[in-house]
């Protein structure tokens, strides 16, 4: 579990207390291949989100939306059932490729499309404000219910996911990412982010009547040695709207 409190001790506002968000990440193994996790969040009064992260990821906001500033809410982040092939565990947010294996997930997650979703949650952000293809792009960051599959073979990884509607309120997402490192292996015990990592992304957004209504691209780029790192994300949307003309004009 972790928690992001302030305090300050000047008069320039009302308020001298807050809390960005508490959460308690839990995890239970079933056995060697069942198991299940849950991050329950409670997102504060302050009028920013801990670290400049998204409100809505903090809070379990799925899709498009979150919390307004100034409230108090809480969530569930995610909540997951998973099936794994190896008996490996996975935490329920941060870096999914530890260890090699093959995984499927069924309920609320964040969805691995870029890189930026290992750090969703505050304690993995190294940087003060999360980058503009999450805080704006993704809207906060993509976190959705449905269906996650994804696995890791020494170099490569993959990812494959189904869930609800991303920027609009009622059809479904496709997409996934694929990914190799070069270097180290990326679920190194000594220094898991040393190496070279790079991914391709691709999200299809449909709405209720099954088409097309915005589709995402994505690449991604990481270089690390010793206690340096150097990382990159590109994405580019493509909205597909569809436009109405009456008679007049």
């Amino acid at each position: 579990a972790f928690f992001d409190v302030n305090a300050k001790t000047g008069n320039s506002t009302d308020q001298t207390f807050s809390f960005g968000s508490l959460e308690l990440d839990l995890d239970y193994a079933y056995n060697g291949h069942f198991g299940a996790s849950a991050a329950l969040v409670l997102c504060g009064n302050s009028s920013n989100a801990p670290y400049g992260a998204p409100p809505a990821i903090f809070c379990g906001n799925s899709g498009a939306g979150g919390l307004s500033g100034g409230s108090t809410m809480a969530g569930i982040a995610v909540g997951f059932i998973d099936y794994n092939l190896y008996d490996d565990t996975i935490p329920p947010r941060g870096r999914i490729f530890n260890k090699d294996g093959l995984h499927i997930r069924a309920g609320r997650f964040d969805i691995p499309f870029g890189t930026d979703y290992q750090n969703f949650a505050n304690t993995d952000r190294i940087t003060v404000t999360a980058p503009l293809t999450t805080s704006i792009m993704q809207l906060g960051g993509y976190n959705g219910d449905g269906v996650n599959s994804f696995g890791a073979w020494g170099r490569y990884q993959y990812s494959a996911f189904w869930t609800d509607a991303i920027y609009g309120n009622d059809g479904h997402a496709i997409g996934g990412r694929v990914g190799i490192t070069l270097g180290q292996r990326p679920f190194s015990v000594h220094n898991p982010q040393e190496g070279i990592q790079v991914g391709f992304s691709h999200l299809s957004e449909l709405d209720g009547d099954n088409n097309l209504r915005n589709a995402v691209y994505g690449a991604d780029l990481s270089i690390g040695y010793s206690i340096w790192r150097l990382q990159n994300e590109l994405m580019v949307l493509d909205s597909h709207q569809a436009f109405s003309i009456d008679a007049d004009g």
